[in-house]
């Protein structure tokens, strides 16, 4: 039996368990980790969206959006952690993310960046329709394992 996945909005007391699942060695290769005081301003800002993902009521992951006020009507992918891999997870919650964005903010594009060496990840983007608009050379990002390239990644939402 499949289990269903949903988003919902993020509480506090899950900051925890938000940022113990960033520093794992298994996530943290492809993210900057954020500190509590971090996830917790992004929670209470209006402009972003904190996003926990469930599966039958169980916390999995969560997402963070940016920009859902912009008047360009593009909405930032700011983050996307996933605890249990391999499960279709982070395919699901793609789905669920650009129906959210589409539906709730009237958003006609969805964008991201991913390190250039996250092949899984820009993998799962373009089997999403997610198509690799630039390289962004000028913004390496110095993180816990060296110097990065950044690539931006974005798809229409009709």
């Amino acid at each position: 039996m499949e289990s269903e996945l949903t988003l919902q909005l993020s509480q506090p007391e899950s900051i925890p368990c938000f940022v113990s699942w960033e520093e794992d060695d298994s996530n943290r290769t492809f993210i900057c980790p954020s500190n509590n005081e971090a996830h917790r301003i992004f929670i209470e800002d209006k402009n972003k969206e904190h996003l926990s993902v469930m599966s039958d009521g169980r916390l999995v992951g969560f997402i963070m959006l940016d920009g859902l006020q912009n008047e360009d009507s593009a909405v930032e992918l700011k983050r996307i952690v996933i605890n249990e891999k391999g499960k279709g997870y982070g395919r699901k919650a793609m789905q669920l993310v650009k129906q959210r964005v589409k539906e709730k903010f009237a958003a006609k594009h969805l964008w991201l960046d991913v390190f250039e060496d996250n092949e899984r990840a820009r993998s799962l983007y373009r089997s999403e329709g997610f198509i690799e608009k630039k390289l962004k050379r000028e913004e390496s990002v110095e993180t816990c394992c060296g110097s990065r390239e950044l690539i931006v990644m974005s798809i229409e939402l009709n």
